[in-house]
């Protein structure tokens, strides 16, 4: 049924067709038509980890929306953002080492730090989050 599957979608997986579909048939082979139960648990796992990837692309992209919006305070994006990234993205203490450094949010923050975490959370999103979807995917 996954070969079936393949096939059927094979544009999507361009050069890599033909690796996969040896792949499949070698898959095959090796588990003598038979359940291969460690292929089933890492088909569930994968998508879990799709669904978490998911949910942390809308957390970022979120986050990255709430700093460009200009009707929020600075101080209202810095707390929306700690509700938003820390823990599901990130540690606390990689939130006060890359986007603020303490709980004391000030009401407007310097233009440069402004741009600072704006660039950051582009970056952390393309490095970490869309890199995992792109693995997944």
């Amino acid at each position: 049924m996954l070969r079936s599957v393949l096939h059927v979608h094979q544009r999507k997986f361009r050069a890599n067709f033909e690796a996969l579909d040896v792949a499949i048939q070698a898959l095959r082979y090796l588990t003598c038509d038979m359940p291969c139960p460690s292929l089933i648990r890492g088909i569930q796992v994968a998508a879990d980890n799709a669904k978490e990837d998911a949910a942390k692309t809308a957390l970022m992209n979120e986050a990255i929306a709430v700093m460009e919006d200009a009707g929020i305070s600075d101080r209202s994006k810095l707390r929306t953002l700690e509700s938003l990234l820390v823990p599901a993205i990130m540690s606390m203490a990689k939130f006060r080492k890359h986007i603020y450094y303490t709980s004391e949010y000030p009401f407007a923050l310097a233009p440069e730090k402004d741009r600072q975490i704006k660039a950051w959370l582009r970056e952390f999103y393309a490095l970490e989050i869309s890199c995992n979807q792109k693995h997944t995917a």
